[in-house]
């Protein structure tokens, strides 16, 4: 059950506000290699704890098999109407080596998750539920 989301306050992730407003709030994976993505992990989900499960929780991944592990989609997302976005968007990331990310890690997972969605390119998530009833339809 999604509970109502107080539409007067603004979503600003980082912030308090963001909390209060309990937005979807996609958050990394926690079976992890990268400790800062595995501790950011844990801390969303205590909060989605805290607040009784206010929003909905998605995990994504983020370089599968290097860095993310045992990631099982359960939800997909078409993104071949925004992809060059997204690699121009990740282009600005320089510290990050971006070139070498897109071509060994974005776009293979792209394309893995685009033939699984039947699409050209896609993003995959975990949506985490809190009841047994929920993962039973």
């Amino acid at each position: 059950m999604k509970r109502q989301q107080n539409a007067s306050v603004p979503c600003c992730v980082g912030t308090d506000a963001a909390v209060a407003r309990c937005p979807e709030l996609p958050c990394g994976q926690p079976i992890d290699s990268h400790r800062d993505h595995r501790a950011c992990s844990l801390l969303v989900y205590d909060a989605w704890r805290q607040l009784d499960h206010c929003f909905e929780l998605y995990y994504f991944e983020a370089m599968t098999g290097l860095q993310t592990m045992n990631f099982a989609p359960d939800e997909y997302v078409d993104i071949t109407s925004t992809v060059d976005l997204k690699h121009q968007a990740i282009m600005c990331h320089t510290t990050q080596e971006p070139e070498w990310m897109l071509d060994e890690w974005h776009i293979p997972m792209e394309k893995m998750r685009g033939n699984e969605f039947q699409c050209k390119a896609a993003e995959a998530f975990v949506h985490q539920r809190w009841r047994s009833s929920e993962i039973v339809k």
